[in-house]
This record gives C-alpha cells, sequence and structure tokens, in this order.
C-alpha cells in the first residue's frame, strides 16, 4: 500500500484549465504526466506537499517531465528537500482541505540524478502520528531546461515500513 495522498501547491495556475501539470500529477502513477511549479524562472524554493497516514521507509521520485521528447527541455529537480511534519488536524475551507501540521520531525536533503527513471532515498521516518503526516519537497536547485525554466517532478511515491507480523 502506497498510502492516500493528496497533494498541494504554492502554486496553482488558474489559466490551466485541464489541471495539466497541477500537483496530483506526480501522484497519479503516470510517467509520461507531471507537477510543474508554476513559478516565473526556475522554481527554486518551491513546494510540492502530500499527506501520508504512515510511517516511510524510502522515497522514489522521478524527477523532471519523463517523456523522452520533453525531459531535456524542462528543469529537472537536481536537490530538494523533503522535511515530514505530523498532522495535528484537518480543517474544510472554501478552497479546500487546510492541514494543520506541527514543527518537523524528519528532514532528508535529496540529491537527484539526471535521468528520467525512478529514484530512491533512504527516510527512516519511524515515528507514528495519530492523523499522518504531511511530506514537504522543497526545491533547492535544478538541471536546467533547455527550452522551458518550468521544473517538472513526474512521480513521488512512499515505501512505507512494513507493518508488524508481516
Amino acid at each position: 500500500s502506497m498510502g492516500d495522498f493528496h497533494a498541494a501547491s504554492s502554486i496553482l495556475s488558474p489559466k490551466d484549465e485541464e489541471r495539466r501539470y497541477f500537483p496530483d500529477k506526480a501522484f497519479d502513477g503516470k510517467m509520461e504526466t507531471a507537477w510543474a511549479e508554476g513559478k516565473d524562472g526556475d522554481g527554486i524554493g518551491e513546494k510540492l506537499g502530500f499527506c501520508i497516514g504512515t510511517t516511510v521507509k524510502k522515497v522514489r521520485i522521478v524527477p523532471g517531465l519523463a517523456h523522452p521528447a520533453y525531459f531535456k527541455k524542462n528543469n529537472r529537480v537536481k536537490k530538494a528537500r523533503l522535511t515530514f511534519h505530523k498532522i495535528k488536524g484537518q480543517h474544510a475551507h472554501q478552497c479546500g482541505i487546510l492541514i494543520e501540521y506541527g514543527g518537523a520531525v524528519k528532514t532528508v536533503t535529496l540529491s537527484l540524478r539526471d535521468a528520467m527513471t525512478w529514484q530512491e532515498f533512504d527516510v527512516g521516518l519511524r515515528e507514528e502520528s495519530e492523523n499522518g503526516h504531511v511530506g514537504i519537497l522543497t526545491i533547492l536547485e535544478v538541471y536546467p531546461g533547455e527550452k522551458w525554466r518550468d521544473t517538472c517532478i513526474s512521480e513521488v511515491a512512499v515505501v512505507p515500513f512494513a507493518e508488524p507480523g508481516k
């Protein structure tokens, strides 16, 4: 089980009626789709967030838009910070669900290869949380695109620690 994912971004373009590059594209299991940060420039400091209801042994990421015709044309994440927080609560709001979370319980820095493939990182978040955790991936550095400066991530997946007795 990969858990239930709910994506969030610091920028959502109202012009993107098809939701082509919205955050949920990084969690849809399709390599040919991607989240793009949507900010002018390279997207340094932009964030991709997700909620999980489990511990986290590893995180797997496919950087860039994993399509041979577009991979090198867009920016790809070179370095990122992944921070996990315990969720304190969730609140319905006119803009969606607002997640209330506490201080960081685990932070790792990820160095990604410039490759259109799954890359796996040890996280080691064994601490349980009654309401789950929120993970926040912050872009720190990118491989520059040959044509566009949009920084993309095709997929993010969480590998939980095995349940006791399994």
